[in-house]
């Protein structure tokens, strides 16, 4: 996030119930996506990669363009452990 807001965004993430909701109230891209929302869906597939969770965009257009990403968390399963690099 503070890459993005770095950029000119003002960014906060908030814990959902499927993952964590990443909102931007002024997005640096805000007059592209209006007119392209494929630019959201781009910017959506970049959060997956980088996080390498699935990651939906649920932008709002209204008056004021919110853009919105669902990052959602892989649910850890029981009795996994996870191993260490080199190990």
């Amino acid at each position: 996030m503070s890459a993005a807001d770095s950029l000119g965004a003002s960014t906060e993430a908030v814990p959902v119930e499927d993952g964590v909701m990443v909102r931007n109230y002024s997005c640096p891209l805000g007059g592209a996506t209006r007119s392209a929302p494929c630019v959201c869906k781009a910017l959506a597939a970049f959060f997956s990669e980088a996080t390498g969770n699935p990651v939906t965009q649920c932008c709002l257009r209204g008056d004021r363009l919110i853009c919105q990403y669902l990052v959602q968390v892989k649910p850890e399963r029981k009795g996994a452990t996870r191993r260490k690099r080199g190990a």
